[in-house]
């Protein structure tokens, strides 16, 4: 590692601040329960003590303030921690897969350096196919939101995006904009407007499979189900992990079964 390095210099300076905030908001929740002598969290919080000489089971009750800054520390806790390591191993990338695809050479001989390659290979396609075709399509929704004149058209883009991301598609978005546009807008500006986000809410289904599948063996369903299944159990980061798995896991199962099928004995 190298100071010098710009990237790196970035990644310390944007996690120092990182870190400072989420220690700063752990004083900050204590500062608002001395405040309003209140919202504490358990009941051993309430003995006597010279910071609290006069202690009551009301100071256990929920407090709007020190509640919403509770909870921005647990979201600081539960969040930052992913960025730090992330962006590390952003930084650093390189240098540990190379690290990672020797360690994974020695131990399963050939197959290692292969299973690395398939993970960061599925990661990029499932980048790509997920969240740059749900981007790509929250955009030109959005436009088309802003050339028909549609209400709250940033707010519109942003649930299209999350749609997008979580698996469900736009398309339950843009259905009722479309339906409404007919109600309020002139025929011919109606028309023009469904036109254009008939392609918009299908580009996904034509452009994720071939980004998501280019590049690798694992068939197309198996990367789906590891997708949604990943993002229902853990979230964002199962997004990624998801698939990983299951592609590691299909390679696996694929040359276990070829590996049985050429030790066989012919039965001729």
């Amino acid at each position: 590692m190298n100071l010098k390095d710009p990237v790196l210099q970035t990644y310390v300076i944007a996690a120092s601040w990182m870190c400072l905030k989420m220690m700063l908001q752990a004083w900050m929740t204590i500062y608002r329960m001395i405040k309003v002598n209140g919202g504490f969290l358990h009941p051993e919080d309430i003995k006597k003590t010279p910071m609290n000489p006069n202690p009551s089971p009301d100071q256990l009750t929920p407090n709007p303030d020190v509640e919403r800054s509770r909870s921005m520390q647990r979201n600081d806790v539960e969040n930052i921690p992913v960025f730090l390591v992330s962006g590390f191993l952003f930084t650093r990338g390189p240098q540990l897969v190379d690290a990672l695809g020797a360690v994974l050479g020695r131990v399963l001989s050939h197959r290692g350096k292969e299973l690395v390659q398939l993970a960061g290979a599925t990661i990029r396609n499932v980048s790509r196919g997920v969240v740059g075709i749900s981007m790509l399509q929250a955009l030109l929704g959005g436009a088309g939101f802003l050339a028909a004149g549609i209400p709250a058209a940033g707010v519109l883009t942003l649930v299209a995006l999350v749609l997008g991301i979580v698996q469900i598609g736009p398309t339950i978005l843009f259905v009722p904009i479309v339906v409404w546009g007919w109600m309020t807008m002139q025929t011919a500006h109606a028309l023009i407007f469904t036109a254009y986000m008939i392609p918009v809410g299908l580009v996904d289904n034509l452009l994720r499979p071939l980004l998501m599948a280019r590049g690798l063996t694992t068939p197309m369903p198996v990367i789906m189900v590891g997708v949604i299944g990943g993002m229902i159990a853990y979230g964002i980061l199962g997004l990624f992990f998801g698939p990983v798995v299951l592609s590691v896991a299909w390679v696996v199962l694929v040359a276990w079964v070829q590996g049985d099928a050429d030790t066989g004995e012919d039965p001729s």
